[in-house]
């Protein structure tokens, strides 16, 4: 932690005149997740030529997915050119989107429930294109262009299990869960928690309906306000929150998406879980 407030300009002397826990919050505003995470990201991350292996441009590629400057500033927030600040991004969540294999799987769950997963969609902003605009990338939910993705979390663990998409952001939920990838296979007897958009799913998946019971209810309302949790945390995230690029550039967006799933994976693992138990 020390190591990273000091390339921000927190040198070792202004953190001694805090208490940790104001450094941690200062780690996390600058970098998104906290110090253990980057500590055990830094340790999966795919062999490479320590020659390199730069930490400081790792830092310098946490901080821009964060901030999202132009290359132009941020290359002079960390006094580097802009071709710099544009290859280290692209070297190291490059890196980071290829821990998704690693980090990002349905696997075993820990608990026997029948209710193991939560689904949902999400939209991500972007900038409407300049040749051939069409109303199929128009989200409902921000009313304006962007792109769409389906993310399944663990219910009893902070666990990301799958990731489909880019989706254009007309796609309807219930459309990306059944596209050509299709659900991903499940232990048997395992079922979701969705909203209303997956009501016709009743076998794989249950949602608010008039004959549950108060306890039910409530289960399901916090098990969707959990999984909205996660979309919160992947939207302090400049890049993800106003992303510059249009659906042309879907297959960039899809790296910072997966690359920035697997920060906050990483940070569940480490000290920083979604819910509190």
């Amino acid at each position: 932690m020390e190591l990273g407030l000091e390339f921000v300009n927190y040198d070792k002397y202004h953190q001694d005149q805090v208490k940790m826990e104001a450094n941690r919050r200062k780690f996390r505003a600058h970098y998104c997740i906290g110090a253990k995470a980057v500590a055990a990201l830094i340790k999966d991350l795919p062999p490479q030529n320590p020659k390199e292996f730069k930490i400081y441009d790792l830092f310098m590629t946490l901080s821009f997915v964060k901030n999202y400057n132009c290359a132009e500033v941020h290359g002079g927030n960390w006094r580097v050119c802009t071709d710099k600040v544009k290859k280290s991004v692209k070297c190291y969540f490059q890196k980071i989107q290829l821990l998704k294999k690693k980090k990002i799987r349905v696997g075993k769950f820990k608990n026997e429930t029948s209710f193991a997963f939560s689904v949902d969609g999400v939209h991500c902003r972007t900038k409407e294109r300049r040749n051939n605009p069409t109303a199929k990338v128009y989200s409902h939910k921000f009313h304006g262009p962007g792109v769409a993705y389906e993310v399944g979390i663990a219910i009893y663990e902070d666990r990301v299990l799958w990731i489909k998409g880019p989706f254009v952001a007309s796609t309807h939920d219930k459309t990306m869960f059944e596209s050509e990838d299709g659900p991903p296979d499940m232990p048997k007897g395992k079922r979701g928690i969705g909203d209303s958009a997956y009501q016709s799913l009743n076998e794989r998946m249950a949602v608010h309906r008039d004959g549950h019971s108060k306890e039910m209810t409530n289960f399901i309302n916090r098990v969707r306000a959990r999984h909205e949790s996660f979309y919160n945390r992947l939207k302090t995230f400049g890049i993800l929150s106003n992303f510059r690029g249009s659906w042309n550039k879907k297959e960039q967006h899809q790296m910072f998406f997966e690359g920035c799933a697997v920060l906050v994976q990483y940070d569940m693992e480490n000290g920083h879980p979604l819910m509190e138990t």
